[in-house]
């Protein structure tokens, strides 16, 4: 309160038509000479919405007007896409940053217990999709991980240019879909660093050896995913054959061993499709 007072602060009241219905036809026209219907800065106010402003000092300083028209905007939207691009770059230096630790300091196979009983870093390294799921080809050329990797490649630009459009062309759109959207891309970028540089950059990993960089153990595109995060929640012995998948060869529930990446995606779509079901099916 003190901060408003001293500041003599924009007052800015979003009358929905609800609202305005509510509040009686005097106020929904603003009759009164004392109120002066205008837009928020930079935007176009939608119908039905009404932007109260009283001309104080604080108008002429472009930081806290910044500040007050972040707050009080008009859509649900006020990202752009130099913010959402940080956000991806930012989730995407994490899940590399993991991995690389992981590919340096661990053996394969090796386990660094967190939480005894329930969380590991575990790592492992799969050739194909993720939670360590594999794609078997025959020959010697793995023509199944070079049309996933394709698919991620294409899948990428796919959410790009669907981000741009949303951001630009529909601004009712929720920022829980841009951010979704966004975990999606940093996602299928963080495994797509791995299958194609990887084996490019460090040696092979195995029982007995850590990697180190300036090794040279596949081509491009034939690298291998970093894999780490193992939760052995509880052991499911009488697991029904149909649920195999549900376990992993010691009969663990939730057997899967993921990295960020993978957490990056499913996150995104069980958020998407729980709580942007609505927008997502217009």
């Amino acid at each position: 309160l003190n901060f408003l007072q001293n500041n003599a602060f924009y007052l800015y009241i979003l009358m929905t038509p609800d609202m305005m219905h509510d509040a009686g036809p005097d106020v929904s026209r603003f009759g009164n000479k004392g109120f002066h219907p205008a837009p928020i800065a930079g935007r176009k106010a939608r119908s039905g919405n009404i932007i109260v402003r009283r001309t104080s000092k604080i108008g002429r300083h472009p930081v806290k007007q910044r500040f007050f028209t972040i707050f009080a905007s008009d859509y649900p939207t006020d990202m752009n896409f130099r913010k959402i691009s940080l956000l991806v770059l930012i989730l995407l230096i994490a899940d590399q940053a993991l991995k690389i630790w992981v590919k340096t300091h661990m053996h394969l196979d090796e386990s660094i217990v967190v939480f005894p009983d329930w969380f590991q870093l575990r790592f492992i390294e799969n050739n194909g999709a993720a939670f360590g799921m594999h794609i078997d080809t025959k020959g010697g050329f793995d023509w199944g991980k070079l049309l996933l990797g394709i698919f991620r490649i294409v899948m990428v630009g796919v959410i790009g240019w669907l981000m741009h459009h949303l951001i630009n062309k529909r601004k009712d759109t929720p920022k829980g879909v841009i951010v979704g959207l966004a975990l999606v891309m940093a996602g299928a970028l963080g495994n797509i660093i791995d299958s194609a540089f990887y084996g490019l950059l460090f040696s092979e990993s195995t029982p007995y050896t850590v990697a180190h960089f300036g090794g040279h153990y596949a081509g491009f595109m034939m690298g291998k995913v970093v894999d780490m995060f193992y939760f052995p929640l509880f052991q499911w012995n009488g697991v029904p054959r149909f649920l195999n998948f549900l376990v992993d060869s010691n009969n663990y529930f939730f057997g899967a061993i993921f990295n960020l990446a993978d957490a990056y995606i499913s996150i995104a779509v069980i958020y998407l499709l729980l709580f942007q079901y609505k927008f997502l099916s217009k």
